[in-house]
């Protein structure tokens, strides 16, 4: 961002997706701290308010950093190519697509796989064995948003 000034948008686009991603109150490690910040703003306005999640807001951060990321890497082959060339060694790019193509590689590596427990709960399998022709019906016990539940009906 420093040394490519189009870059600079991106990065204070991403700074303020990454405030509204983190919802309408800060927390670390269980404690709150009230600063203002711009997600419940947000719930102001008519068709921004339906994207009520701010986990939601991760795609806009994710996307400024992608070009930031890219500005990044432009800028580091760049250099490379300048450090080429005053080293008079023909090996030096090479090394650095190698390199940036191991980092990439890396960064996608899903090992282990993950996998999703799919076993099927025994109340499930209570009611299969039940006789008769019936539906039903899951009602959730609280309403949530992503960030905040906004009503119990079961109490502990």
């Amino acid at each position: 961002m420093w040394k490519i000034p189009q870059a600079r948008v991106w990065g204070v686009f991403g700074a303020i997706f990454i405030l509204t991603s983190l919802g309408p109150a800060l927390s670390v490690n269980g404690a709150r701290f009230d600063l203002p910040l711009p997600f419940d703003l947000l719930l102001e306005i008519p068709f921004i308010k339906g994207n009520r999640y701010p986990s939601r807001w991760s795609v806009m951060v994710t996307l400024a950093l992608a070009v930031l990321v890219a500005y990044g890497v432009v800028w580091f082959l760049a250099a490379v190519c300048r450090w080429q060339k005053t080293a008079g060694r023909s090996w030096i790019l090479p090394t650095a697509y190698c390199l940036l193509l191991s980092a990439l590689l890396f960064e996608h590596l899903s090992i282990p796989l993950p996998l999703s427990n799919m076993w099927i709960p025994d109340v499930y399998k209570t009611i299969a064995r039940e006789q008769g022709d019936f539906t039903v019906l899951e009602i959730p016990l609280a309403w949530r948003n992503g960030y905040r539940m906004t009503e119990r009906w079961i109490r502990r």
